[in-house]
């Protein structure tokens, strides 16, 4: 599981002014908790599900010792024993009592490890007096995302067909083209699927998780016949495959047909990511 530190830069909540017992109306100086650390997202995060993150905390105390620190998700307790980091071996579902030491400055590091379900999840970090008042609150939001995986940049290729040979350069896409008709190159799935996207699929699918997708919902293809065999053209068609887990995304830009007396020479090139 890799480690995610959680930078929470300095920002410090103040919590509303506290009085004394009713014997006294006295005003209270405000207890803080304030998150910092050395990594390098700050506030609020995205995590991927079950990923361990870690938080660094220090809570302040105002007129009143502290005497509980809490840790909730959303409206649930976490209790202590889940979580690396803390003193307490408390494993109830209940305030965390300080250590004495702990009562005028508490300072720990939080490890634990994030929810498997997407969602928006918010942390709240409380500290209370003897008699579980609140005396200071502080709270962070984690959205938990499948991670996405960027497409490769754009590479050239080059499909050649010679004097009536199978054409080169089409295999690692799962394509085959052995035969023309009349007027057109006869592109076949030569792996698991084909299909047709739209010219503004190739600027806009931009992960491999967003090309699986727009692969699979696709209707599929036996064979693509929209290149001219016939005369060289400038095209703009863009085709997707899947070969065993890998998906591809071509560009067709253009087609260039010539004849020898070795025969006639049709090359298709154009730019595919992964």
């Amino acid at each position: 599981m890799k480690k995610f530190n959680l930078t929470l830069v300095c920002f410090v909540l103040v919590i509303s002014q506290l009085f004394v017992s009713c014997e006294s109306d006295e005003l209270l100086a405000d207890a803080t908790i304030s998150f910092s650390t050395s990594g390098t997202v700050s506030g609020d995060a995205e995590i991927a599900p079950g990923q361990e993150f870690t938080i660094e905390l220090t809570a302040k105390k105002g007129d009143d010792n502290m005497e509980y620190f809490t840790l909730k998700r959303d409206a649930d307790n976490i209790p202590a024993y889940t979580i690396t980091g803390f003193k307490s071996s408390d494993g109830t579902e209940r305030p965390v009592e300080l250590k004495k030491d702990d009562e005028d400055l508490f300072s720990i590091t939080i490890t634990m490890t994030s929810e498997v379900n997407v969602g928006d999840y918010e942390y709240f970090f409380t500290v209370l007096d003897k008699d579980e008042n609140v005396l200071a609150e502080n709270s962070i939001t984690l959205t938990v995302k499948e991670p996405t995986t960027s497409l490769a940049e754009a590479i050239d290729f080059e499909f050649k067909r010679i004097a009536g040979a199978d054409a080169t350069g089409m295999e690692v896409y799962g394509l085959a083209w052995t035969t023309n008709s009349e007027t057109s190159a006869i592109i076949k799935k030569d792996a698991d699927k084909l299909v047709i996207l739209s010219l503004e699929n190739w600027n806009d699918i931009t992960t491999q998780e967003a090309l699986k997708l727009a692969v699979d919902n696709a209707n599929g293809l036996d064979t693509f016949e929209d290149v001219s065999a016939t005369a060289s053209s400038s095209t703009n068609y863009v085709i997707a495959t899947k070969k065993d887990d890998s998906y591809y995304i071509l560009k067709i830009l253009n087609s260039t047909v010539t004849t020898s007396e070795a025969g006639t020479t049709i090359t298709i090139s154009g730019q595919s990511k992964e």
